[in-house]
């Protein structure tokens, strides 16, 4: 192919952030275009103005509409849907699409000492010429404040993917913070 006349390059990085019912529902969206090499081997440009056949136009959307607020006194909370698309000008290789949610709980009550929060998430991604995977995580929190300048933390939780395998393997996380 010849790519000598292929010389126009879109960039795009935009995001908007709507708040769609005061205080509660709200919708973030974001688009960009990048210029990005198709494979790590072929051929780089290291300007990025010029053509070759190893570069590609990468065009995504993500749109996450949720909902935040308050259970109660003394719980937040948060449930967001996630969709994104990514499509590659000239390539398949960065084609793919994304969809997911989560749900956050969280202690809402300021100035306490003890605090938690519980998160749990799925993920779905389809590449064009992959496979699809999914990848689910839920993880809980205890935090202590034993000073305004110090916090400590232990945190567990579960994963499961199959991302690295065809059959989903479930994996434990832990982790402590200070």
């Amino acid at each position: 192919a010849d790519y000598q006349g292929h010389n126009v390059q879109n960039h795009l990085a935009a995001s908007v952030q709507a708040e769609a019912i005061e205080r509660w529902m709200f919708v973030d969206a974001t688009a960009n275009i990048t210029q990005q090499p198709a494979s790590a081997y072929g051929e780089q440009s290291a300007s990025g103005v010029v053509d070759n056949a190893n570069r590609i136009e990468v065009g995504t959307v993500r749109v996450s509409p949720y909902v935040r607020g308050l259970l109660g006194s003394a719980v937040n909370y948060e449930f967001r849907l996630d969709g994104a698309a990514t499509n590659g000008r000239r390539s398949i290789a960065a084609d793919s699409s994304s969809t997911g949610g989560s749900v956050s709980l969280s202690s809402a009550v300021s100035g306490a000492l003890i605090g938690w929060d519980i998160n749990a998430s799925t993920q779905t991604l389809d590449f064009r010429a992959g496979r699809k995977t999914q990848s689910d995580r839920a993880q809980a929190r205890l935090s202590w404040y034993p000073d305004a300048d110090l916090t400590l933390n232990l945190r567990g939780g579960q994963e499961s993917t199959d991302v690295v395998d065809v059959v989903k393997t479930r994996y434990d996380n832990w982790g402590a913070g200070l």
